[in-house]
């Protein structure tokens, strides 16, 4: 599976142009189409504040910061970063994007060779000198479980009662009047007949 695999990547990255990724170049594509709703203020060839809609971001080009992090974690520069970047009309975006997201690191990642499996037949049979049993599993003490352990985020169950269709009890200590189906619509209605 892993040789099928390499293969097919090997074969992907032939067809490729460009020196990033498709990711990386649909991501950048994408943001970039709404560019002339952020208004850029350069205060030097790698420092600008960039605003949209009243809210201000600090973008750093050389030193790849950016006061949402988005950056940092992605390795993608995000649409803020993206206009400062369309602003100083710089088009080499491979400065800006990771090493990660480059066709060279993904040629590297899916270079490795991986030679042939011999199959079954093709064994090597080894004597050994003594026969290997499997392990011997005792018993652990107590009574075994038969619940299963409830995580914390499971919503639990609610019992409904079958008489009055609330929550909370059972129809055996229900005091609440039963509902009945009434003939004009599929709604319950309550009864006024006493509970036998």
């Amino acid at each position: 599976m892993l040789m099928v695999r390499f293969h097919k990547k090997r074969k992907v990255v032939k067809k490729w142009k460009g020196a990033l990724v498709p990711i990386a170049q649909r991501h950048i594509k994408n943001i970039s189409k709404n560019f002339g709703e952020y208004a850029v203020c350069a205060s030097s060839n790698y420092r600008a504040e960039v605003k949209y809609k009243g809210k201000r971001w600090e973008v750093i080009l050389d030193e790849r910061k950016y006061t949402c992090r988005v950056w940092q974690v992605r390795g993608l520069p995000c649409v803020h970063a993206a206009a400062f970047i369309a602003f100083t009309r710089d088009n080499n975006w491979d400065k800006y994007v990771d090493s990660y997201f480059t066709v060279d690191k993904f040629k590297e990642a899916y270079a490795l060779e991986i030679g042939p499996l011999a199959t079954k037949d093709q064994w090597v049979r080894t004597e050994a000198e003594g026969k290997i049993y499997p392990p011997v599993i005792k018993r652990p003490s107590g009574r075994p479980r038969k619940n299963r352990i409830v995580p914390n985020d499971e919503s639990k169950r609610r019992h409904k009662c079958p008489r009055c269709s609330k929550y909370g009890h059972h129809s055996r200590t229900c005091k609440n009047p039963a509902f009945e189906p009434s003939q004009d619509s599929n709604e319950f209605q309550p009864s006024t007949s006493k509970r036998l």
